[in-house]
């Protein structure tokens, strides 16, 4: 029995037509869970599910990636202004240490 038109599509066609499209795509992903699919027609609405699926999960890494550059470098900025602090702060307790050395001193 042939699936109406719009209801299921053949994954024979579809793998074929996924196969020509660039590879930035996701289609590779798709394509390897249609392989491992035993029916020669599938619904229409759980292709387009899991397409959506690979596209919104391909996204998303691409934001996180995007956000945990800007989070490094931003966070990097902190940690040297506080190495630095840190350092002045040293710096001015040795200062401290030999004025107080040249004061008794000269006492």
């Amino acid at each position: 029995m042939t699936p109406t038109a719009g209801d299921e599509i053949c994954v024979e066609e579809l793998v074929a037509e996924l196969m020509q499209l660039p590879r930035e795509s996701n289609a590779p992903s798709l394509v390897n869970l249609l392989h491992e699919i035993r029916e020669e027609y599938i619904p229409r609405e759980a292709v387009m599910s899991i397409w959506r699926k690979l596209h919104a999960d391909a996204s998303t890494r691409m934001n996180q990636v995007k956000v945990t550059k800007r989070a490094k470098s931003a966070a990097a900025i902190p940690i040297v202004r506080s190495r630095m602090l840190e350092s002045k702060r040293k710096q001015a307790e040795c200062d401290l240490k030999l004025l107080q050395n040249r004061i008794f001193l000269l006492q």
